[in-house]
């Protein structure tokens, strides 16, 4: 019969996760279809009744076709392992209250089987009375109802639907007859397959009365908008936890069904922060307390330092559970782990530190001074600690005047190695920080060459 169907010019084209446009079936590689008398990957009995065709279908997809063209298409993914797969005859199907068969039943089995990807059921259909819209219909046993699949078109003589899973399906039109107008149809998908429970609103077209439509899509990922005035739409597709994509300029023509499809992106989820004040057992806070994350969904190893107040702020963690550990000279280090943080949102997480047995050592600290031969001042240089019984790995770079500064520094023997551009490397060791002081180094580096 000849095609009713309108294509959107600017959307794509996702029958079963392909791109394009198409008016007809997709054929998909998958395993050879079984012959009579094979078993296929089951130790059911084949059954070779007229009207009864089967194929075993993998991983990587495939079609199973039955004698009137009718077939079912699976993509890779669909099936976790090789399952036959059987398109059966029905010749006497339960009552359609409110439709009219106007082409091919068939039961696919195994009933109920469901799918990690996207299948499309393609019917063939005989001669449907003049301006009727053909669909496909599922039954539900266990409510005894017939249920229309969303998403439905013509294609070369069949009627295609997206699937969810598999039983007893029909091509029927409504008794009552279809709304006047057009009909937009699609499917919208994801990169893990059809997404169900997505809603695809009209946001604009030839009157403000079809503005605010909506259509929700079914479980294979299939929409339907109907009763449209002819005319130029716009289409939103949105679902929670994914970013909304927009079709512009597509067109409907009265009688005719348009096809547009989506495929979403899932949203990227806002980073959140853990904010928190490390302090001693007496309550009082401590300055340049290391904080560092142990575990969590992101900047593993990243660590900072608390400021002056004692605070402490980490940001931009993607949503997940974190470890953190405190540390400090002097003091016992504390890991907490279960720290929560939401997408947008802050978490607060404080430690309290004790003192290590016997009090510890106080913290001392270094100053230097970097000059060049002539005794100048050199400013950004890098100064780091490269060995030591602390705070090894930790930079900073000299001021205007060429002071570089580290402070609670565990008391031993520390090394720094200076940087710059424009200068030699110099590591200077055998630098000795003791309790409770600061030693002062004057160091000198020498020009690069040419």
């Amino acid at each position: 019969m000849p095609s009713r169907s309108a294509v959107c010019g600017i959307c794509a084209l996702i029958l079963i996760l392909v791109h394009g446009c198409s008016s007809g079936g997709i054929g998909m590689t998958g395993d050879p279809v079984q012959s009579p008398g094979d078993s296929g990957n089951g130790s059911a009995p084949i059954d070779e009744s007229p009207g009864v065709t089967y194929g075993v279908i993998g991983t990587q997809g495939g079609e199973v076709t039955a004698d009137d063209g009718s077939r079912v298409t699976f993509a890779a993914g669909a099936l976790r392992q090789s399952t036959r797969i059987t398109v059966r005859d029905v010749t006497s199907p339960p009552a359609m209250p409110g439709y009219t068969g106007v082409g091919a039943v068939k039961r696919l089995e195994p009933d109920g089987l469901g799918f990690g990807a996207a299948v499309a059921l393609f019917l063939t259909v005989d001669e449907p009375p003049p301006g009727a819209v053909v669909r496909i219909i599922a039954y539900d046993a266990s409510s005894g109802d017939w249920v229309e699949v969303p998403g439905a078109r013509e294609a070369a003589g069949a009627v295609v639907v997206p699937i969810a899973s598999l039983t007893l399906f029909a091509a029927a039109v409504r008794e009552e007859g279809d709304p006047e107008g057009g009909r937009i149809v699609g499917v919208v998908t994801t990169g893990d397959g059809p997404l169900g429970e997505a809603k695809v609103e009209v946001t604009d077209g030839p009157n403000a009365e079809v503005a605010g439509r909506t259509a929700l899509t079914g479980p294979a990922g299939g929409y339907e908008l109907e009763g449209l005035p002819a005319g130029s739409y716009g289409l939103r597709a949105t679902r929670e936890g994914y970013n909304e994509r927009v079709a512009l300029g597509v067109s409907v023509t009265e009688g005719e069904t348009s096809r547009c499809d989506f495929d979403l992106e899932a949203a990227q989820p806002e980073p959140g922060r853990i904010v928190g004040h490390v302090r001693n057992g007496e309550g009082d806070l401590l300055v340049e307390a290391k904080v560092e994350i142990v575990v969590g969904a992101s900047r593993v190893g990243d660590f900072v330092y608390t400021d002056a107040d004692g605070a402490y702020v980490i940001e931009e963690l993607e949503p997940g559970t974190y470890a953190l550990k405190a540390s400090r000279t002097g003091y016992d280090s504390k890991t907490d782990d279960g720290i929560t943080v939401s997408a947008g949102e802050t978490a607060e997480h404080n430690f309290a530190l004790t003192a290590t047995e016997g009090g510890g050592d106080e913290p001392g600290s270094l100053r230097g001074v970097v000059r060049n031969q002539e005794g100048g001042a050199i400013a950004e240089a890098t100064a780091e600690i490269v060995d030591g019984p602390s705070r090894v790995g930790d930079s900073t770079y000299t001021t205007s005047s060429g002071v570089f500064e580290f402070a609670e520094l565990t008391p031993g023997t520390y090394a720094v190695k200076l940087t710059h551009e424009s200068y030699n490397d110099l590591t200077e060791d055998g630098i000795a920080i003791e309790a409770g002081a600061q030693t002062n180094v004057e160091l000198t580096m020498t020009a690069k060459e040419g």
